[in-house]
Protein backbone atom coordinates (compact mmCIF):
# COMPACT_ATOMS: atom_id res chain seq x y z
CA UNK A 1 0.00 0.00 0.00
CA UNK A 2 1.66 3.60 -0.97
CA UNK A 3 2.69 5.66 2.36
CA UNK A 4 3.49 9.19 2.63
CA UNK A 5 7.10 10.26 3.12
CA UNK A 6 5.84 11.14 7.09
CA UNK A 7 4.26 7.62 7.19
CA UNK A 8 7.07 5.75 6.18
CA UNK A 9 9.15 8.25 9.10
CA UNK A 10 7.13 7.23 11.75
CA UNK A 11 7.21 3.37 10.92
CA UNK A 12 10.77 3.61 11.20
CA UNK A 13 10.75 5.03 14.66
CA UNK A 14 7.93 2.47 15.63
CA UNK A 15 9.74 -0.49 14.08
CA UNK A 16 12.81 1.16 16.44
CA UNK A 17 11.15 1.17 19.46
CA UNK A 18 9.80 -2.64 19.55
CA UNK A 19 13.72 -3.53 19.01
CA UNK A 20 13.76 -4.09 15.35
CA UNK A 21 15.33 -2.91 12.13
CA UNK A 22 13.85 0.71 10.69
CA UNK A 23 14.69 -1.02 7.52
CA UNK A 24 11.18 -3.35 7.00
CA UNK A 25 13.00 -5.30 3.93
CA UNK A 26 15.66 -6.47 6.38
CA UNK A 27 15.93 -10.21 7.05
CA UNK A 28 15.72 -9.74 10.62
CA UNK A 29 12.21 -8.40 10.64
CA UNK A 30 11.26 -10.94 8.19
CA UNK A 31 7.32 -12.36 9.88
CA UNK A 32 7.29 -9.26 12.66
CA UNK A 33 3.85 -8.35 12.49
CA UNK A 34 2.92 -4.14 11.96
CA UNK A 35 1.01 -4.28 15.58
CA UNK A 36 2.86 -5.85 17.87
CA UNK A 37 2.36 -6.18 21.42
CA UNK A 38 4.10 -3.62 23.93
CA UNK A 39 7.63 -4.50 24.38
CA UNK A 40 8.31 -2.03 27.28
CA UNK A 41 4.86 -4.07 28.98
CA UNK A 42 7.52 -5.59 31.87
CA UNK A 43 8.38 -1.82 33.04
CA UNK A 44 5.21 -0.25 32.29
CA UNK A 45 3.15 -1.98 34.59
CA UNK A 46 5.33 -5.07 36.23
CA UNK A 47 2.23 -6.38 37.96
CA UNK A 48 0.30 -7.37 34.61
CA UNK A 49 3.29 -8.97 32.89
CA UNK A 50 4.53 -11.15 35.41
CA UNK A 51 8.23 -10.77 34.22
CA UNK A 52 7.20 -12.00 30.57
CA UNK A 53 9.54 -10.53 27.83
CA UNK A 54 7.61 -10.32 24.24
CA UNK A 55 9.08 -10.95 20.56
CA UNK A 56 9.52 -7.90 19.64
CA UNK A 57 8.10 -9.31 16.38
CA UNK A 58 4.75 -11.26 17.86
CA UNK A 59 1.91 -9.77 16.87
CA UNK A 60 -0.95 -8.19 18.49
CA UNK A 61 -4.47 -10.27 18.57
CA UNK A 62 -6.81 -8.65 15.25
CA UNK A 63 -9.55 -8.56 18.10
CA UNK A 64 -7.33 -6.38 19.89
CA UNK A 65 -7.42 -3.72 16.87
CA UNK A 66 -10.56 -4.24 16.08
CA UNK A 67 -11.70 -3.32 19.87
CA UNK A 68 -9.21 -0.67 20.06
CA UNK A 69 -10.62 0.75 16.66
CA UNK A 70 -14.27 0.47 18.18
CA UNK A 71 -13.46 2.15 21.02
CA UNK A 72 -12.14 5.34 18.96
CA UNK A 73 -15.10 5.17 16.72
CA UNK A 74 -17.64 5.58 19.78
CA UNK A 75 -15.62 7.89 21.01
CA UNK A 76 -16.07 10.54 17.53
CA UNK A 77 -19.70 9.56 17.92
CA UNK A 78 -19.63 10.45 21.65
CA UNK A 79 -17.91 13.78 20.85
CA UNK A 80 -20.50 14.29 17.76
CA UNK A 81 -23.57 13.58 20.27
CA UNK A 82 -22.50 16.06 21.94
CA UNK A 83 -22.23 18.51 18.72
CA UNK A 84 -26.33 17.78 18.03
CA UNK A 85 -24.68 15.49 14.97
CA UNK A 86 -27.44 12.46 15.97
CA UNK A 87 -26.44 11.19 12.47
CA UNK A 88 -22.73 11.90 12.22
CA UNK A 89 -22.73 10.18 15.48
CA UNK A 90 -24.79 6.99 14.42
CA UNK A 91 -22.39 6.72 10.82
CA UNK A 92 -19.32 6.15 13.50
CA UNK A 93 -20.77 3.86 16.02
CA UNK A 94 -21.57 2.04 12.94
CA UNK A 95 -17.88 2.42 11.46
CA UNK A 96 -15.37 -0.46 11.62
CA UNK A 97 -12.03 -1.86 10.51
CA UNK A 98 -13.86 -2.71 7.44
CA UNK A 99 -15.14 0.52 6.49
CA UNK A 100 -11.88 1.85 6.92
CA UNK A 101 -10.75 -0.49 4.24
CA UNK A 102 -13.86 0.90 1.66
CA UNK A 103 -13.17 4.47 2.64
CA UNK A 104 -9.45 3.79 1.75
CA UNK A 105 -10.29 2.65 -1.39
CA UNK A 106 -12.73 5.19 -2.34
CA UNK A 107 -10.99 7.73 -1.51
CA UNK A 108 -7.52 6.65 -3.30
CA UNK A 109 -9.72 5.52 -6.39
CA UNK A 110 -11.76 9.40 -6.65
CA UNK A 111 -7.87 10.75 -6.10
CA UNK A 112 -6.72 9.03 -9.21
CA UNK A 113 -5.60 5.35 -7.92
CA UNK A 114 -6.03 3.05 -10.87
CA UNK A 115 -8.81 1.00 -10.13
CA UNK A 116 -6.54 -2.03 -10.61
CA UNK A 117 -3.90 -0.52 -8.32
CA UNK A 118 -6.85 -0.68 -5.54
CA UNK A 119 -8.04 -4.57 -6.16
CA UNK A 120 -4.03 -5.48 -5.58
CA UNK A 121 -4.13 -3.50 -2.23
CA UNK A 122 -7.31 -4.88 -1.18
CA UNK A 123 -6.07 -8.12 -2.05
CA UNK A 124 -9.25 -8.98 -4.14
CA UNK A 125 -9.34 -11.60 -6.84
CA UNK A 126 -12.00 -10.04 -8.89
CA UNK A 127 -12.13 -6.36 -10.75
CA UNK A 128 -16.04 -6.53 -10.15
CA UNK A 129 -15.46 -6.75 -6.42
CA UNK A 130 -13.36 -3.44 -6.02
CA UNK A 131 -15.73 -1.82 -8.56
CA UNK A 132 -18.73 -2.41 -5.91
Amino acid sequence: MPLPVDVVSELARYMESRGLDVDPEVIGNQGAFLLGKASDAAERSPGLSNGQRFDPRQGIAATTFYDQIKAFFADCAGVLRGQADAEGAERFERASTHWMRHSHASHAIASGMPIEIAQQNLGHASLATTTI
